[in-house]
């Protein structure tokens, strides 16, 4: 943005919002021009690669977003997309006073990798933060279209792979925390995943567990190639032509960190129906 439009940078800032901010938590109305905005640069540079790339050969393409991430502002029109008043209540927090310290601390706001994890959003502020989130969420989904757009129009619909996931969720305020804490919460380990086979397979939901370590051993089944030594993850090509209808009967996850100067190690086993969790050093 500093190259391109350095008038943008200047928008950009909360002081310069469309309207005055209400206070809610790293929440505004952007005034960035929507096609200075970092997600739909992401959009064009993707379209551009494909225009320019080299039509003789096949392609792998990384398309990566930050949103929708803190802060929670997007500019016009997205910003306007959702009424406040439609969204619903968060999951309510439960009683955390036998858990391990870092749920507690979460809900007391500690510091916890430089987020605020505090509950204490009203609820007007909480429904303009998740409408935000959601605004970020569909401009992703209109720079995604472009791309497809793209791929229909260089004729790469029908023999291209897409698959779109992310790497965490969002705590929104679910269970009292926002941000991205307790990864024992299903709002942020259960992450949207979409893969787009283009065989020609009926198009299905999977319910079953998977992780994001079975991506790459997919990838090179599905081109042929043999997996890497040393590959954790397994590949579920089966699955996406509907050759088997269970791909992993649990996922195991781990997660180290500080969380007011107190390392935790959490270890979760998660199948369809249960989560088990070890909190190694657990006060």
């Amino acid at each position: 943005m500093e190259r391109n439009h350095p008038e943008g940078l200047r928008l950009w800032r909360k002081e310069n919002a469309l309207v005055p901010p209400t206070g809610a938590y790293t929440s505004w109305k952007n005034a960035i021009p929507k096609n200075w905005h970092y997600t739909h640069w992401t959009g064009d540079r993707t379209v551009n690669w494909l225009e320019s790339r080299d039509k003789s050969r096949p392609f792998f393409l990384w398309m990566s977003f930050a949103d929708p991430h803190q802060p929670f502002a997007p500019p016009r029109p997205y910003c306007d997309m959702y009424d406040y008043t439609e969204i619903p209540d968060p999951i309510p927090a439960e009683d955390v006073s036998a858990k391990p310290p870092h749920y507690r601390w979460a809900r007391e706001g500690k510091p916890y990798g430089g987020y605020n994890t505090n509950e204490n959003w009203d609820n007007e502020q909480f429904r303009e933060i998740v409408a935000h989130y959601y605004g970020l969420t569909t401009f992703i989904d209109d720079a995604m279209g472009r791309v497809f757009e793209e791929l229909a129009r260089q004729g790469l619909w029908e023999n291209t792979h897409v698959v779109f996931t992310s790497d965490h969720g969002e705590g929104l305020k679910d269970h009292g925390v926002a941000a991205k804490p307790m990864m024992s919460y299903e709002c942020v380990t259960r992450v949207p995943f979409y893969w787009r086979n283009p065989s020609g397979c009926t198009p299905r939901v999977y319910d079953g567990v998977m992780t994001h370590l079975d991506l790459t051993p997919t990838f090179l089944d599905l081109a042929g190639a043999e997996p890497l030594v040393g590959m954790e993850g397994r590949s579920f090509s089966d699955i996406l032509i509907g050759e088997r209808a269970v791909h992993r009967d649990a996922v195991f996850v781990e997660r180290i960190s500080v969380l007011n100067g107190t390392v935790m190690k959490v270890k979760m086993l998660i199948t369809e129906d249960w989560k088990l969790l070890h909190y190694g050093s657990a006060p």
